[in-house]
């Protein structure tokens, strides 16, 4: 599934939860995980830190928050 261009309201949520597992590569270890970067944020709770990523994204080339995912090293956790 292609996160980017599917229909996420259309997608039952137990397989929208394991593509993001896969996106995110959550069964490798910490240091093969996806890492954030210009066009990924991941956001623990929806708040101000959450709005500011979406307005650096808007004001640049875009890209995905992922929230309700931590991070630790940049990483996701």
């Amino acid at each position: 599934m292609d996160l980017c261009t599917e229909d996420l309201g259309a997608v039952p949520a137990s397989e929208l939860f394991s593509a993001v597992e896969e996106f995110l590569r959550t069964d490798e270890l910490a240091a093969d995980r996806l890492e954030e970067g210009y066009l990924i944020d991941f956001k623990r709770e929806w708040g101000e830190e959450a709005v500011k990523s979406i307005a650096a994204f808007t004001n640049t080339f875009g890209g995905i928050l992922l929230v309700g995912v931590s991070d630790h090293g940049g990483r996701a956790g």
